[in-house]
C-alpha cells in the first residue's frame, strides 16, 4: 500500500479503517480467549499479520487526511492526522519487536518489513526505515485564531459553495466536516429549512474537526426534486458570529425498476463485478468468482486462465443499468494484480451495444 490508494472526500479510506478496526478486534478478542500456550502460534500466524495491515492502513490513509486538509485550509486537525501517522508507523516495529522476541527469540527475523535488500521477486525497492515514515506528512504551524470552515462528502476544493445530493434509490448518507481553521475551540449548531433533512447530532463543540453525518427522512420527503438548506453556525456564548450555508438537492423520482438492474445516483454508477445481470458462457470459456480478492470483496476471473486468446465471441458478463443523465462519462475499472504481474491485459467494455477496447 502507499498513499492516495484510497478516496478521503467520499469516506472510503475510513470505511476502510473501519472494516480493518473490526478485523483486529475481532482478532484480539480470540487471542485473548486462548490459552496461554496457544497465544504465540496465533499471534504469530494471524493477529500480527492483522495489526500489521491496520498500522500500515492507518499510516498512510492518515498522511493523505493531513495532506488533504492542509490544502482545505484547515488547522489543528492537520497536525492530529499526521501524529496519527506517525504512531501506527511506531506500532509497526513495536509488534514486530513483540514477534521476533516471543519465545526466547524463536522467530526472529522471520519477518522483517524494514529489510535491507533492495530488490527481490517483483523487483520492487522498498527502502522502508523503521524510524522514517513513508509518506508526506504535512503539519501546520499554531495558529493564534479561532474560525470555522465547512467541507461536504466529496468536496476537496472548500472555496467552492458545498452542495450535498441525495437519490432516493441509494438513500444516501452524506457526512459534513466541520473544522478550525486555527486552533482552540468553538461551540457550533447545524439547521435546514425543511423537516425532512435529519442529522445525527445538531451542536457540539470543535477543537480540530467534527464530522456529522445527514439524511432524509424519505416518508416526508415529497416525491420528484427537492431542494434544501442547510445551516452550520458558529457561536460564541448565546451569540452567532459566524454561518455557513449547504445548498441540498433531493432526487426522489424513482421508477420501479427491473431485479438485479443498476440505478444512477448523484451522477454515479457503482458497479461490484460480482453483482452482474446476466453471465453469458461460450463453451470452456466463462468468468467465475473469486473470494474475498476484490477490492471490495469478490472479484471475477476469466477461465480457463491457460486458455489462447481470443478475440471475438467470448464469454461476458452484462449489467443492466437505468442512467437519469447523459452525457460523457469517467469509467474507473479495477482490476486485481497476479503474481506474475508483467505486460499488460485486454478487455472491452460495452454499452447498448458499442464496444470499446482497452489494453
Amino acid at each position: 500500500m502507499t498513499q492516495n490508494v484510497y478516496s478521503v472526500t467520499s469516506g472510503e479510506s475510513d470505511d476502510v479503517l473501519d472494516k480493518y478496526d473490526s478485523l483486529l478486534k475481532r482478532s484480539e478478542a480470540l487471542y485473548n480467549s486462548l490459552p496461554a500456550d496457544k497465544q504465540p502460534s496465533f499471534y504469530e500466524l494471524q493477529l500480527y499479520a492483522v495489526q500489521s495491515a491496520n498500522n500500515i492502513a492507518n499510516t498512510f490513509i492518515n498522511a493523505d487526511k493531513a495532506s488533504l486538509y492542509k490544502s482545505q485550509g484547515r488547522g489543528a486537525s492537520v497536525n492530529k492526522y499526521s501524529e496519527k501517522s506517525k504512531s501506527t508507523w511506531a506500532k509497526i516495529t513495536e509488534d514486530t519487536n513483540e514477534y521476533n522476541t516471543m519465545l526466547q527469540n524463536k522467530w526472529k527475523n522471520a519477518v522483517n518489513p524494514f529489510q535491507k535488500k533492495e530488490s527481490g521477486s517483483w523487483d520492487i525497492m522498498r527502502n522502508w526505515k523503521s524510524d522514517v515514515v513513508p509518506a508526506t506528512l504535512e503539519t501546520v504551524d499554531t495558529l493564534p485564531f479561532t474560525e470555522m470552515g465547512i467541507a461536504v462528502e466529496n468536496q476537496k476544493d472548500i472555496n467552492i459553495s458545498p452542495t450535498l445530493e441525495f437519490s432516493g434509490y441509494s438513500k444516501d448518507i452524506r457526512f459534513i466536516d466541520i473544522f478550525n481553521r486555527g486552533t482552540g475551540s468553538f461551540d457550533w449548531k447545524i439547521t435546514s429549512d425543511t423537516d425532512w433533512i435529519i442529522f445525527n447530532k445538531t451542536n457540539g463543540t470543535v477543537c480540530d474537526d467534527d464530522r456529522i453525518y445527514a439524511g432524509i427522512d424519505w416518508d416526508r420527503v415529497p416525491v420528484g426534486n427537492s431542494t434544501a438548506k442547510i445551516t452550520v453556525t458558529r457561536y460564541i456564548g448565546e451569540n452567532a458570529v459566524q454561518s455557513k450555508s449547504i445548498d441540498v438537492k433531493v432526487n426522489n423520482d424513482i421508477k420501479s425498476l427491473p431485479e438485479k438492474t443498476y440505478a444512477e445516483a448523484n451522477g454515479y454508477v457503482s458497479i461490484e463485478a460480482e453483482h452482474f445481470t446476466r453471465s453469458v458462457q461460450n463453451g470452456s470459456y466463462k468468468w467465475t468468482e473469486q473470494d474475498d480478492f476484490g477490492r471490495s470483496g469478490t472479484s471475477m476471473k476469466f477461465m480457463p486462465d491457460t486458455a489462447d486468446s481470443i478475440t471475438d465471441n467470448g464469454a461476458y458478463l452484462e449489467y443492466d443499468v437505468n442512467f437519469e443523465s447523459t452525457g460523457t462519462f469517467d469509467v474507473d475499472i479495477y482490476r486485481m494484480p497476479t503474481l506474475n504481474e508483467r505486460g499488460s491485459v485486454n478487455f472491452a467494455l460495452g454499452m447498448s451495444e458499442r464496444t470499446t477496447a482497452w489494453e
